[in-house]
């Protein structure tokens, strides 16, 4: 089963998706131990942490909310996003693309 179809017809699987993306509005400070997965695990030999492929920083939105900027913090999202507005379509081909230069 895909993931569309777990998240329309499993009620449970429907409210983890929303606590992983509510993650990312949480302040980095107030991440509990019970997300250490996501954030890095500290060693077995108690010195230090894994290193993580995606750190808070990159993902956490928290101060941005707060402080009124944009929640995108990808720039090419943010560029994307200004484009769909430009152009008035979400999708649109190189020929309407053209045009709008």
């Amino acid at each position: 089963m895909d993931f569309a179809s777990r998240y329309k017809n499993y009620t449970d699987f429907t409210i983890f998706t929303k606590m992983i993306v509510a993650f990312s509005f949480v302040s980095i400070e107030d991440l509990d131990a019970t997300i250490e997965h996501y954030v890095g695990r500290v060693n077995r030999n108690g010195r230090g942490r894994w290193t993580v492929l995606f750190p808070p920083h990159i993902w956490n939105l928290h101060l941005r909310v707060l402080n009124g900027q944009n929640r995108p913090n990808n720039h090419v999202e943010a560029a994307n996003k200004w484009l769909n507005v430009e152009m008035e379509v979400q999708h649109p081909s190189l020929w309407s693309f053209i045009n709008c230069l």
